[in-house]
């Protein structure tokens, strides 16, 4: 399922395991912007029944971005929130209301990771797609990629630790483990 809307606040699991915000503070143009947009709408429809995928009307990305800002990120985790000039997707298992980073599972994923190859963004979400609708879960499958990533900054943030319950997701590593792109 997809949803285009104008406020994160009201969004809701419904029936679905899953839920995929596409986060964007601008809209210039880029590869990876072209890419997203062209692929967005089909990630959500492969996600059928299972998860939603959702974004905002481009006229409410700044106050969806602020939505996604006020809630309890680890530093780290805030600090690229707030340097990416590049989209980035939060996945959660919870009405985004109710959602709280420090006591809820969550993952990301940072579309700037496929800078050098943009035309690979289909194939990641063709495959999460799949993973998702095969039942599998996508927090410890992000953990796991996430642990691949042995020189990363943020690696104290991808084993389940109490109080932090996500994990930031190097594309690299997931391509390679979700569709053995290299």
């Amino acid at each position: 399922m997809t949803a285009i809307v104008s406020t994160f606040l009201d969004v809701e699991l419904g029936k679905g395991k899953y839920l995929f915000f596409l986060i964007a503070l601008s809209d210039y143009e880029s590869a990876i912007r072209e890419q997203l947009d062209k692929q967005w709408l089909p990630f959500g429809a492969d996600l059928g029944v299972d998860g939603t995928a959702i974004k905002a009307y481009d006229q409410k990305m700044k106050s969806t971005w602020d939505e996604i800002q006020q809630k309890k990120w680890p530093d780290a985790i805030r600090e690229r929130m707030e340097s990416e000039q590049d989209p980035y997707m939060l996945i959660i298992d919870k009405k985004f209301e109710e959602f709280n980073p420090i006591e809820h599972r969550w993952s990301i994923v940072w579309f700037s990771d496929f800078m050098s190859k943009p035309e690979s963004i289909y194939r990641f979400f063709g495959s999460l797609a799949k993973k998702v609708r095969a039942g599998e879960d996508i927090f410890e499958w992000t953990a796991g990629v996430a642990k691949k990533q042995k020189y990363s900054k943020m690696a104290k943030y991808f084993s389940i630790k109490p109080g932090i319950f996500g994990a930031s997701v190097d594309v690299k590593a997931a391509l390679e483990d979700l569709a053995g792109v290299k």
